[in-house]
């Protein structure tokens, strides 16, 4: 039997050590500081209306805004979206819910790729 079982007996080997890899484009920093990012004025940025949430949770309170059904991905006026910060909450999506920080939101639920999220915080953040 052939150490490979997935591999036909023809094909060569892929040595992952000697493959090349790409260069990250974005420093580790730079994808730590994104995901800090406040959503509130890039949600804004991209036509987004945002109402100020302060019963949103009971634990922090203050500073919790919910994105307006009708605008972006929220459907009707039982879907709601709760932002904070850097962190957003989507209870009513799917049957689990979803949440997540500012890359997340960008990639999941604006539908960016996380090349284009990362060049829209950081374009943002050299303003």
């Amino acid at each position: 039997m052939s150490p490979h079982p997935h591999r036909r007996p023809s094909e060569p080997a892929r040595d992952r050590q000697t493959k090349p890899r790409r260069p990250m484009p974005w420093a580790r920093e730079q994808i730590r500081a994104a995901r800090r990012a406040p959503l509130a004025p890039i949600l804004r940025s991209l036509g987004y209306a945002l109402r100020p949430e302060p019963d949103a949770c009971q634990a922090t309170g203050m500073g919790n805004f919910r994105i307006i059904p009708g605008v972006g991905p929220i459907d009707g006026p039982d879907d709601h979206l709760v932002i904070k910060d850097n962190y957003w909450c989507w209870p009513t999506r799917g049957p689990t819910g979803d949440a997540g920080n500012t890359i997340d939101f960008l990639v999941r639920v604006h539908g960016l790729s996380f090349h284009q999220a990362m060049e829209l915080i950081s374009n943002r953040t050299e303003d």
